[in-house]
């Protein structure tokens, strides 16, 4: 797999139409913060053949927004159904949360006074620690 680093102002406006998947302005700015904290560690997804973002358009609003130059990009040579199946899978294909791991690693966290910056992300509102 190939990394290419591309501006964040080209692919914001690369943003595919179709794409239905959208952010509340809290789990934006979670996401603003992650990139802060650790920066960029997954790279945007881009059909060659279109040129639409196929996964990461959140990532590139946010990026945008804490005016982050560029971004790590890796592009692939999809048909259009083909690249509308990869975006909902990127979108949506994901595993559950087990709530009691999950419970535990918050509260190690939490314990070690590590300084998480999702602060009450989706998702995590209401486990039990």
């Amino acid at each position: 797999m190939q990394i290419e680093h591309v501006s964040t102002t080209q692919l914001a406006g690369m943003a595919a139409p179709y794409n239905p998947r959208r952010i509340s302005d809290h789990d934006l700015d979670a996401l603003r913060r992650s990139l802060r904290f650790f920066g960029t560690v997954e790279p945007i997804v881009v059909n060659k053949r279109s040129g639409h973002i196929v996964g990461g358009h959140q990532r590139v609003r946010a990026a945008e927004a804490e005016g982050i130059d560029t971004l790590p990009v890796v592009y692939v040579d999809l048909d259009d159904p083909s690249e509308r199946q990869l975006n909902l899978a990127l979108n949506k294909i994901s595993g559950e949360w087990d709530e009691e791991k999950l419970a535990a690693v918050l509260a190690e966290l939490e314990q070690v006074g590590a300084c998480f910056p999702l602060r009450n992300p989706s998702g995590f509102e209401g486990v039990n620690r």
